[in-house]
């Protein structure tokens, strides 16, 4: 079924020159590791990632509406199953690893 919103949680990762990122903030390389050993923690236990990720990171984001979201993170978060956790996807905020909740 092709639902028009999903709840969601994620896990932010953060590199220089993303959005709001500051200027200390990690290369774009160094953050994709983090990223990479944060999804393959996330896919066990999701609160564990969270508390690992940076500011913004939260174990529930809320409900997201198709439309709102970058059409490559969207394709993946709407395409999860319920439960299921992403690998490392690069938005224009950092990297994001989601859990879709429904």
């Amino acid at each position: 079924t092709s639902s028009k919103s999903v709840k969601f949680g994620v896990v932010l990762v953060q590199f220089a020159g993303a959005q709001d990122a500051p200027a200390s903030a990690r290369g774009r390389a160094a953050a994709k590791q983090i990223a990479d050993k944060i999804a393959a923690e996330a896919k066990t236990d999701f609160h564990a990632a969270v508390t690992h990720g940076d500011p913004g990171s939260t174990d529930d984001a809320g409900r997201i509406h198709r439309g709102v979201l970058e059409p490559d993170t969207e394709r993946v978060l709407f395409g999860l199953g319920q439960g299921d956790v992403s690998e490392p996807i690069e938005t224009p905020r950092g990297y994001w690893v989601v859990k879709r909740l429904d």
